[in-house]
């Protein structure tokens, strides 16, 4: 789709760091995390100290509801306070190698 070459798969179930797994490969360069297209880093550039923390904060906010959805849909019997609780553990650095 798209000229892409195809999403690789990762068997977990969804988790993110199965996201990470598939991000990886496809870096295009592997000695960069990310490449930054000319125009969005102007544009980055462009924005304030506060839009950019902004830009961030709603990273984080995504984050977080996308891994919750994914703790409910593979627990739905679990209440708010164990997917909160999953949610922390799987956003710990520590944690990563074993979310």
């Amino acid at each position: 789709m798209f000229g892409y070459p195809e999403m690789p798969t990762v068997g977990t179930g969804g988790h993110a760091h199965d996201m990470m797994v598939i991000m990886t490969r496809w870096r295009l360069d592997p000695g960069q995390i990310e490449v930054v297209d000319d125009a969005v880093a102007e544009a980055l550039r462009r924005k304030t100290p506060g839009q950019r923390m902004l830009m961030v904060s709603a990273g984080w906010t995504f984050a977080r509801r996308w891994i919750a959805a994914a703790v409910r849909s593979q627990h739905p019997d679990w209440d708010q306070r164990q997917v909160d609780d999953e949610v922390k553990r799987r956003l710990q650095p520590w944690n990563r190698k074993n979310s």
